[in-house]
């Protein structure tokens, strides 16, 4: 079910992208040549500052970033299906005030046709949306296809409602469809979220277990320090002793810190959310943890920094997983397990990403947070960390 969405999502935006160039021609060039050039450059123009507008005016969503991260390490349904559905309305509600502000002010143009008016007006409203899509590549993902859909649609029920002789309908019909829109993609969200509940009683043993394992390199520790101090007795006893002693307070202390070096994490994702979920946990766990939210910064990571172990994601923006792989490859970057962490699951991409080098691939939705410490020591068996609140 979810493939034969995707591809009907896939084959809606491949037939809007070549609606939206045919119209932005048509319309643009039946305005020009009819003395409506002025609307032309103005719709060119908005076009432009479209995206720096929308990226700013989203900010906001990020106040709710923190309280879904808890929510998702509580595993509080409810709540996540609460944040998710004010996010997502939110995001919709800026594009349907993009849709109306463009329609209402190319169509107040009376003198002007009104066909090249309504096509040059939907060339405007998609070319922005279109272009923040494509800065994603062909990593683009089922939630982009939504957002370019959803700005279609309204589009198309202010048209009808100028269409049917109320305009105003078409506002009503709008920000009703919003609300059904919104609430059919977090339903869509939730449900991809497959239901685990975790085994306590594993959970119990094992948190036992880290206990007493810190519990032994305390012990280890507290050893380390009385050898220290009677060598350091020895050392004020017998000058002649010295030496061996210095070398010996030397090799201990290389051991405890030796034994205490955290793993280093490099986590990419393009989903500032999950990179965020991602990193409270491992840090609680004792890790070291770096984030980048595109593949460009997560490969100028690489590039300069040696990493024991890295998250990679497929769908990321400016540089997609697997084309970091080969670029990592043909420079001969040294790095420790690379591990394809994505929901994206298409068999031929997770083949390559193992051709390329990648050590392993995680379905991201069936690792619950409690499990990724796990996971992360499959990988790098025997890492000393803390596990604080786990």
């Amino acid at each position: 079910m979810k493939r034969l969405i995707l591809g009907l999502l896939a084959l809606t935006v491949a037939t809007m992208w070549l609606f939206n160039f045919s119209a932005g021609i048509v319309g643009g060039l039946w305005l020009f040549f009819t003395g409506g050039w002025g609307i032309v450059l103005g719709g060119l123009i908005l076009s432009f500052i479209m995206p720096f507008v929308y990226s700013i005016a989203f900010l906001p969503q990020l106040l709710i970033a923190p309280l879904l991260i808890k929510a998702v390490e509580k595993g509080n349904r409810f709540l996540i299906s609460l944040l998710s559905f004010v996010t997502v309305v939110y995001g919709n509600f800026l594009l349907l005030y993009w849709v109306s502000y463009v329609f209402e002010w190319m169509l107040s143009y009376k003198d002007l046709p009104g066909i090249a008016l309504w096509l040059w007006a939907y060339s405007v409203v998609m070319s922005p949306i279109s272009y923040m899509a494509a800065k994603e590549g062909s990593n683009a993902g089922a939630g982009t296809t939504i957002g370019l859909l959803f700005t279609q649609i309204s589009f198309f029920i202010f048209s009808a409602g100028l269409l049917s002789g109320n305009p105003e309908s078409g506002y009503i019909w709008a920000l009703i469809f919003l609300f059904i829109f919104s609430i059919i993609a977090v339903c869509i969200g939730i449900y991809s979220i497959p239901k685990k509940e975790i085994n306590t009683d594993a959970f119990d043993s094992a948190t036992h277990q880290e206990l007493q394992e810190q519990k032994q390199l305390e012990a280890n520790k507290e050893r380390v320090h009385r050898k220290g101090e009677a060598l350091a007795q020895g050392i004020r006893e017998s000058e002649e002793n010295k030496k061996n002693a210095h070398k010996n307070a030397e090799a201990i202390a290389r051991g405890i810190r030796e034994s205490s070096t955290k793993a280093k994490i490099l986590l990419i994702q393009d989903d500032p959310n999950v990179n965020e979920i991602l990193s409270v946990v491992l840090k609680s766990a004792g890790y070291s943890v770096e984030t980048a939210g595109d593949g460009e910064i997560g490969l100028n990571k690489l590039e300069n920094t040696y990493y024991d172990l890295v998250l990679l994601g497929i769908l990321l923006r400016k540089v997609g997983g697997i084309e970091i792989l080969k670029k990592i490859r043909e420079k001969r970057v040294k790095q420790g397990k690379i591990i394809i962490f994505s929901n994206y699951t298409e068999e031929n991409i997770i083949k390559e990403a193992i051709e390329l080098g990648a050590d392993g691939f995680k379905v991201m939705a069936d690792v619950t947070p409690a499990e990724l410490p796990k996971l992360i020591n499959d990988y790098l068996p025997g890492t000393i960390s803390n596990k604080k609140g786990l």
